[in-house]
């Protein structure tokens, strides 16, 4: 018998998942996320009444911290002095103005330097 040979009584099988068993595990796994939320939602409920008997929060009712005067704060609120810099620095790249008045020094924008640069270099 040689492999180019086919057997009549021999076929091979369709490679399927039969639907039911998929939607079984499913049906089951979402029973089971179910039961587990239940339990946790009950034993947080149990526990909550332990540590509260009379079902009240105190601690919404003291509001907003007070500000410590002696203490930085700082890291809470909002600084944006890193943009304020950038900004700044920005500015004195973009416009002319003096340097030193009594030496006559300015600063001109960064793209009319190199320009002047590039022009003096080319002579």
């Amino acid at each position: 018998m040689t492999t180019a040979e086919t057997r009549e009584e021999m076929h091979q099988e369709e490679d399927t998942l039969p639907a039911f068993f998929i939607v079984l595990a499913l049906v089951g796994t979402l029973v089971i996320a179910v039961v587990l939320c239940l339990i946790a939602w009950g034993l947080l409920g149990s526990w909550e009444k332990e540590i509260r008997p009379d079902g009240r929060f105190p601690e919404m009712a003291l509001g907003r911290p007070a500000r410590v005067a002696s203490m930085r704060q700082g890291l809470f609120g909002v600084q944006k002095t890193g943009e304020r810099k950038i900004e700044a620095q920005r500015r004195l790249l973009d416009h002319y103005g003096w340097v030193d008045q009594k030496r006559g020094l300015i600063h001109v924008p960064i793209e009319r330097a190199i320009e002047l640069e590039l022009a003096e270099g080319a002579r």
